[in-house]
């Protein structure tokens, strides 16, 4: 197998929290988004799945290039870590290189359809974490707006004012369209994952209402469920849903431990977070759970915390470059050869060792200034204090 090869192009089904297609959701820190041009309510699948940007990247996989497009996993793997390909790749071994060679035409198109679909039922969410946006979060529409003293915010090139509730629920709302039904029944035995993110999934009506479409199709007992959640909360009706299904693996999103995920995700609260892992913990003997943690500026020296307390789990660290002001990548030198000296003693990931290293001598003084900026507006809105929360931060910057 290529050693850049992705089973993603050719099995995978994603969508936006505006319904706008994409090849794979990592690619949304690339100048394309990986986005095909299509939106999921009004193409049907076979169109999407063969847009140009599709099959561009088949043809370069196939010839083992790495397209720019999948540089969140290049840069990962190249600092040691693990990545969604990687993941993916594992995940669908059935699905092997000889299988997309057979089944890919000169011109990269396939027949073929998915078994992997990654949705996300508009932006409905109940926390507005610092490194989001509204695009992710209708919590942030309000926060948004006096931090950028806008009444407005981008989404797919597309502008979308805040007091335009019909293009809010017309862009957002997407998944009424019956364009996007009609793609899942005519695919609905080709299931085999599902991917739900948000917003956060478990607050979304129409998530629960479509794993009680699959349970009636008698198809759910073939199929993995794959969930982000924030996981502040815990339905009955999630965990009765659950049974019916191959198998369930939730990865909790979590930044830090304490009062410092408080503030990174707001506004959450530890407490009813570990409240609500212990509840699935013994709810669901054969849980898969993972933590999938971002790991930047506010948390890069205090996270260590949260890997302690979840050290019998497995955690996935991802590294954020989006937005700038809060990728490490601008910290000082001295801040990141303590980090590394930290890390060290610590067992961290290696990769993060080695972003630190790469990027040691890139400190930004723009970067600095917007991160200041930011946390302060944030702080005057929401009433918190990112220097009381993030003391050792504080020496550095």
């Amino acid at each position: 197998m290529p050693d850049s090869f992705c089973v993603i192009p050719w099995i995978h089904a994603a969508t936006k929290t505006n319904g706008d297609a994409r090849v794979c959701c990592l690619m949304s820190n690339h100048e394309s988004g990986g986005l095909t041009g299509h939106n999921w309510a009004v193409d049907d699948a076979q169109t999407i799945l063969n847009s140009d940007i599709h099959k561009k990247i088949r043809l370069q996989l196939l010839s083992d290039e790495q397209p720019g497009e999948c540089n969140t996993c290049w840069v990962k793997e190249r600092a040691g870590g693990g990545s969604r390909r990687k993941f993916s790749n594992r995940v669908f071994s059935h699905y092997t290189l000889a299988n997309a060679q057979e089944q890919t035409h000169a011109d990269g198109t396939i027949d073929a359809t998915p078994e992997y679909w990654d949705i996300r039922f508009g932006n409905l969410c109940n926390l507005k974490c610092v490194m989001c946006g509204p695009q992710s979060s209708s919590m942030w529409y309000k926060d948004w707006a006096k931090v950028y003293d806008t009444d407005h915010f981008t989404d797919s090139g597309k502008t979308i004012y805040f007091d335009d509730k019909q293009q809010l629920d017309q862009t957002y709302n997407w998944w009424q369209s019956p364009a996007f039904w009609d793609a899942l029944q005519e695919n609905l035995h080709s299931i085999k994952h599902i991917y739900l993110v948000g917003g956060e999934p478990t607050i979304i009506e129409q998530h629960y209402e479509f794993l009680q479409m699959l349970v009636d199709a008698g198809v759910s007992k073939n199929i993995t469920l794959e969930y982000d959640t924030n996981l502040t909360n815990v339905h009955t009706r999630a965990l009765d849903l659950w049974t019916n299904f191959e198998k369930l693996f939730l990865r909790l999103s979590v930044d830090d431990y304490g009062e410092q995920n408080d503030y990174i995700r707001y506004p959450s609260k530890w407490s009813i977070i570990e409240r609500n892992i212990s509840t699935l913990r013994n709810s669901i003997p054969d849980l898969r759970l993972e933590v999938s943690l971002t790991w930047q500026v506010l948390n890069a020296f205090t996270f260590i915390e949260l890997l302690n307390f979840f050290k019998h789990d497995e955690v996935s660290i991802r590294i954020l470059s989006s937005p700038e002001f809060l990728d490490c990548a601008w910290l000082p030198a001295t801040a990141k050869q303590d980090l590394i000296t930290l890390y060290e003693q610590h067992n961290v990931p290696d990769h993060l060792i080695n972003y630190l290293k790469d990027t040691i001598n890139d400190y930004d003084d723009r970067s600095h200034k917007k991160f200041l900026s930011f946390c302060d507006k944030l702080d005057n809105i929401r009433n918190t204090d990112w220097r009381t929360v993030f003391v050792d931060l504080t020496k550095y910057i």
